[in-house]
This record gives C-alpha cells, structure tokens and sequence, in this order.
C-alpha cells in the first residue's frame, strides 16, 4: 500500500484546490472493517474488493484470510478455543483500539 489510507477528497469533507490527495488518486477509498489483523493488530481495511491491513499491509481476498477471526489454540482441559474480532469492551485512553482480538464465548 504505497498511499496511506486516502480518501475521496469530496468524502473528507475537502473540496477545495489544495486537496491532500492528488487527483488521479480521488477514486481510492479505504473502508474500516471491524476486524483487526492477526499479524500486527493493526485495523483491517476494505479496498478494491479485498482487505488490507492499514498497519503491515497484509492482505486478502476476504477479512478472515488476514484477521484474528477463526484462530484456533489449545484451551485449558483440551478444549478448543476459537478467537474473533469484536468491538473493543474497555475503549479508553490505554486501550483506543476500536476493535480487538477476544476469545470467542464458546469453546469448540
């Protein structure tokens, strides 16, 4: 990803002539996703059809190909446990991740 997350001039809010983003690139347009990359837990981003990590620049044709979604590991007994992205439950100034990596509720 050689531009950091551009977005549509017009979309920013940006509509005059001394727009951030150069004209051949207003089309690109970065959509947040609520997942969160499993390399580096940097926000997953929509574009062009596939997902980019705004942080490592991992991609995929799907979210789950990059995100902490599906992960499986060895739970305490033997059992199973499954991760996924969820909205961040302690949002604040020492955690301000919109979404993180949890356990899934249920063990599998």
């Amino acid at each position: 990803m050689s531009a950091a997350l551009a977005v549509c001039p017009a979309a920013a809010g940006n509509t005059g002539a001394s727009s951030p983003v150069p004209a051949n690139d207003a089309a690109i347009l970065y959509r947040r996703t609520a997942h969160v990359c499993r390399t580096c837990l940097g926000p997953v981003m929509e574009h062009g059809g596939g997902y980019v990590c705004a942080v490592c620049d991992a991609s995929g044709a799907t979210p789950s190909s990059i995100c902490g979604c599906g992960i499986k590991v060895q739970g305490p007994g033997g059992r199973r446990r499954l991760f996924a992205c969820t909205p961040n439950p302690a949002r604040g100034p020492a955690s301000p991740s919109g979404y993180v990596i949890t356990f899934a509720p249920e063990a599998i």
